[in-house]
């Protein structure tokens, strides 16, 4: 029989996404626990003096948690595929010729001894390319000030590294804040978790703040495994979000409208920063990207917005950020 034991990092992720007002479902789905373990560790925490609108938990509190931490039998979980695979057919007259909600289909797979979670049913609906209504780009809806930023890798190109000698693949690291669409540009050779710290730390200086939730890829230093149904932080990720404050939330896979501001940024940079530029190393290179952003991709008249970006963050986005 599989177990599965919650860490302490998982207990301290547990509370301060439900102090960052996510619902139950959406913690178990974060955390990859059932909905059961999280409500259980919820009651504890508040049985232990631990509000949703109070400070984090104390050290005290987190020790009067630990005994929580004792391995118990975990039910099995099946890929979506082993488990709908033999249903297949059946959802699929469901959805396109009884048009039947997914809540609905839900309740039939229960009742045949299938009993299979929303978001999984979901998800494999949309692999299967069985949902029904509008499929084209539909402009999302914009988020509060300091809420949101979106993080996505880009290659842009090869450039001579002086200490090797040698034509490297210089990448990208680009974050975009949501509400402002004020950008920031990391040039890399790697992506290792140190790498993309240093970057983020970069980041966080040049904006003078934190934003609430970053969306991410699905790279391997932060993801361990892109599951399309329940993504899981690499420890390391992990904890450095919770020493900085923000929520991560990773895109599913091969879903780049999932974080559509940053997916657009991508191309930008390349051909109006990379593209025809002299760079004498990764320094230097660093440094022109910084002032790209702030001379050229900051200033700019935004297509989407028809504001300023830069202009928007100074004014009315950078007050709202987390310290940092």
């Amino acid at each position: 029989m599989a177990f599965k034991e919650g860490s302490r990092v998982e207990v301290i992720e547990i509370i301060r996404r439900w102090q960052a007002n996510t619902s139950l479902r959406g913690l178990a789905r974060a955390t990859g626990l059932s909905r059961k373990t999280v409500k259980k560790y919820l009651q504890a925490a508040e049985k232990c003096g631990v509000t949703r609108n109070g400070p984090p938990p104390s050290e005290a509190q987190l020790l009067a948690l630990a005994p929580l931490n004792v391995a118990g039998p975990r039910q099995g979980v099946r890929p979506s595929e082993e488990l709908l695979g033999p249903w297949a057919l059946r959802i699929r007259d469901w959805i396109l010729v009884e048009r039947l909600r997914l809540t609905r289909i839900q309740e039939l797979l229960g009742q045949q001894q299938c009993a299979v979670p929303y978001t999984t049913l979901y998800r494999y609906v949309i692999r299967q390319g069985w949902r029904s209504g509008h499929r084209g780009t539909v402009r999302m809806a914009d988020t509060k000030p300091g809420e949101v930023a979106e993080m996505d890798f880009g290659r842009l190109g090869l450039m001579v590294d002086p200490d090797s000698g040698k034509r490297r693949v210089v990448w990208a690291l680009v974050l975009v804040l949501g509400y402002s669409r004020h950008s920031f540009v990391w040039p890399l050779f790697r992506q290792t978790l140190q790498d993309i710290i240093e970057g983020l730390e970069a980041a966080w200086a040049f904006f003078d703040g934190i934003p609430g939730t970053l969306v991410l890829d699905n790279f391997p230093s932060a993801v361990a495994g892109p599951d399309a149904l329940n993504p899981h932080l690499t420890r390391g990720f992990l904890e450095y979000g919770q020493r900085r404050g923000f929520i991560t939330d990773p895109a599913r896979v091969r879903h780049p409208r999932d974080k559509p501001k940053v997916e657009r940024q991508i191309p930008y940079v390349r051909e109006r920063f990379f593209k025809g530029g002299q760079f004498h190393g990764l320094t230097d290179l660093r440094l022109q990207a910084r002032k790209w952003c702030l001379e050229v991709a900051g200033p700019r008249l935004h297509g989407t917005t028809r504001r300023l970006p830069l202009v928007v963050f100074h004014q009315e986005e950078q007050s709202c950020l987390l310290p940092w």
